[in-house]
């Protein structure tokens, strides 16, 4: 247990690290971190923080295994930065705020999920990586949605919402394909 963040016996095959935004934003300042700066395999958590404190901006580029971001917790994208999200099912669940800025997320596994609300400025699924969005996720796109592996948008009730402006729409192709929701608010 770190401050608020708990984690079971079951989770401890899983390196786990937690911002803790003493110093600064800076995401490899290992200083701001709980057991360390995150790697390719690590589950990383944001969680609220308290006063005084900052919230993390990504770097240029840097992989993860997955991302929490906890309610009243903050993660900010930065300006043409990259986060590739290596792991599976759980990879991403945003319960407070991504401020993507120009950011790309970029998801690398075949069993990639994604839940909660979140406001993405690009988005792209490798090849070979899957994508399913979960029951009530919502998924802003502001930026580009570059599908090069399996989107599954059509099998839970969920919401991807095209909100900038001049956007490709993509056809999702997992499941059935198709959508469950699709909303086009950009101009």
């Amino acid at each position: 247990s770190f401050g608020d963040i708990i984690w079971t016996l079951a989770d401890q095959t899983i390196a786990h690290k937690a911002w803790d935004g003493d110093f600064d934003t800076d995401w490899v300042n290992v200083a701001n971190w709980i057991g360390g700066v995150p790697g390719a395999t690590d589950s990383v958590v944001i969680p609220a923080l308290q006063p005084a404190h900052y919230s993390p901006t990504l770097p240029s580029s840097t992989t993860i295994g997955s991302l929490e971001i906890q309610t009243g917790g903050i993660l900010n994208g930065g300006t043409s930065t990259e986060l590739a999200i290596n792991g599976g099912s759980g990879s991403w669940v945003n319960a407070g705020a991504f401020h993507p800025n120009t950011s790309t997320v970029i998801f690398t596994n075949a069993a990639a999920t994604m839940g909660g609300t979140t406001d993405f400025y690009d988005l792209t699924i490798d090849p070979g990586a899957g994508l399913t969005m979960s029951t009530n996720n919502i998924a802003r796109v502001a930026g580009t949605m570059v599908n090069n592996g399996t989107l599954s948008a059509g099998l839970f009730v969920n919401t991807i919402e095209y909100n900038g402006g001049d956007q490709s729409i993509i056809n999702p192709n997992g499941g059935s394909g198709g959508y469950y929701h699709l909303t086009l608010s950009g101009s």
